[in-house]
Formats: structure tokens, sequence, C-alpha cells
């Protein structure tokens, strides 16, 4: 793990979560859905499965 300072974030050292993806539009993945936190904050993802529900891991949700 890299060092940092006391109340620094190591950006410099991070690695991108995603291996050999690449961007999509809007639109073009209808059924993906991200789990916002706060605004402009996703912390999970999710797929649409029916008009009223939607498949998540179990860690994205308290109840």
């Amino acid at each position: 793990m890299p060092e940092t300072g006391c109340g620094q974030k190591a950006d410099k050292h991070r690695k991108k979560r995603v291996v050999g993806g690449s961007v999509s539009s809007t639109g073009q993945w209808p059924w993906i859905i991200g789990l916002r936190v706060g605004p402009g904050i996703v912390n999970c993802g999710g797929t649409i499965i029916s008009r009223h529900w939607v498949l998540t891991a179990g860690h994205c949700v308290k109840e």
C-alpha cells in the first residue's frame, strides 16, 4: 500500500477498476443504473429487471 501524509489521498497510486473497457454513450445500455448516495456520487450499480425492480448487490443497500 502506498504511503501518504496524514489526511492525503493516494490518488496518484490508484489503478482503474475497469480493465479493457470502453466509454459508452448515454442510452447505450438502458437496463443499467447507478445507485447514488449523494449528488453525483454513485456507489453501486444495478440492472433493471422489471418496471418496479432493480437487481443489485446486497452490500449496496441498508435495508
